[in-house]
């Protein structure tokens, strides 16, 4: 059965990636419970990591994987919580 969902606008999206009406995530499945809220912290890191250094971490650098748990860590405390 088709239902509405509501979002959030981007900039927010990035920070709470959750529905409006919602504090978790959509489940899909629960086979891969708690796979998409780490996804996206993942993946905003990436973004930071991108911003700051023109490209993606290099394979096996141990320099860039410091950096981009750094980023990875500061998202977390910028994190938008309700």
């Amino acid at each position: 059965m088709p239902f509405e969902t509501k979002f959030f606008d981007i900039e927010k999206s990035l920070r709470y990636p959750y529905p409006p009406d919602s504090k978790e995530m959509p489940i899909a499945s629960w086979d891969k419970f708690g796979v998409p809220e780490q996804l996206h912290i993942v993946l905003n890191g990436l973004h930071a990591f991108w911003a700051k250094n023109k490209r993606i971490p290099r394979p096996l650098n141990v320099d860039d994987a410091s950096s981009l748990k750094a980023l990875v860590k500061e998202y977390l405390a910028n994190k938008m919580e309700v």
